[in-house]
């Protein structure tokens, strides 16, 4: 008796979910902002975010993962959280929908920015740079670990396409979006 009211109160929690879900697609709200509410104040070793602090990468094989299946042209989703230089996180949603890419970001818990609420941005193209030093974006020689990203909707050949372009978004070329994660290496 014992488990099956137990049971019950699991199948009575689901068909909450599911008809809260229900009502969100009939009013059309936005799941994107209840998405982002509901994450931690800062992620833990427990989450599942791939993580840019200023000690390093966390949790690369998550975006190693998302790559996979972006390779594989499947629909697929990483979060992603970066610290600023004081500490506050900046969560980003990053969504494959096996035809282009949609970043969402979310600063609101940047103290020290200025938050414009869940920003949207949506390119065709996903090139991951991380072969590219510092150096090779932007000419700064900082001790830094590395990790590029940059959205396009050019198609980019090769890594010569790549770092030709960039190269024209540096001398002042108006640009798609880049997304550059960076971080300081720990000290030794």
């Amino acid at each position: 008796m014992k488990y099956l009211k137990i049971l019950l109160i699991l199948l009575l929690l689901c068909g909450c979910a599911k008809q809260e879900e229900a009502e969100q697609e009939e009013t059309g709200e936005d799941p994107i902002p209840a998405y982002f509410l509901s994450l931690p104040e800062q992620p833990s070793d427990e989450d599942e975010i791939f993580v840019c602090a200023n000690d390093g990468l966390h949790k690369e094989e998550l975006w190693d993962d998302f790559m996979d299946e972006v390779a594989d042209q499947r629909e697929c989703d990483i979060t992603i959280g970066r610290y600023t230089i004081e500490g506050d996180v900046i969560y980003e949603l990053l969504v494959h929908d096996g035809n282009g890419f949609v970043l969402y970001t979310d600063n609101s818990r940047d103290r020290f920015g200025i938050s414009e609420g869940i920003t949207e941005e949506s390119r065709k193209f996903l090139y991951d740079l991380s072969y590219l030093t510092i150096e090779e974006i932007n000419d700064t020689k900082k001790p830094f670990v590395n990790r590029y990203v940059f959205m396009s909707d050019e198609d980019l050949k090769d890594e010569e396409e790549v770092k030709a372009y960039l190269d024209e978004v540096s001398a002042g070329k108006e640009s798609d979006m880049v997304m550059i994660w960076a971080m300081q290496q720990p000290a030794e």
